[in-house]
């Protein structure tokens, strides 16, 4: 049930939007030009992942520092 509320607001989203249609391009793109595809995609990924990281690390440091002091300063 709340799965198909959920898929309905998406479609409704695509479709005021137009992704449908952007998304439909990308594809025939990405079939046309397949050693592109694979460049960006690997581009992504090599991009991706160290900011994906960072982002871990900085959160991750930020939760155990108000964790730690909340330790040390609390009652």
């Amino acid at each position: 049930m709340l799965g198909q509320q959920i898929v309905l607001v998406a479609q409704g989203i695509m479709r005021e939007q137009r992704i449908s249609h952007f998304l439909d391009m990308a594809a025939v793109y990405s079939v046309q030009h397949p050693i592109m595809t694979v460049f960006l995609i690997s581009m992504a990924l090599c991009c991706g992942i160290p900011v994906l990281m960072f982002i871990v690390f900085a959160v991750l440091t930020v939760i155990l520092t108000f964790t730690g002091f909340m330790m040390l300063e609390g009652e």
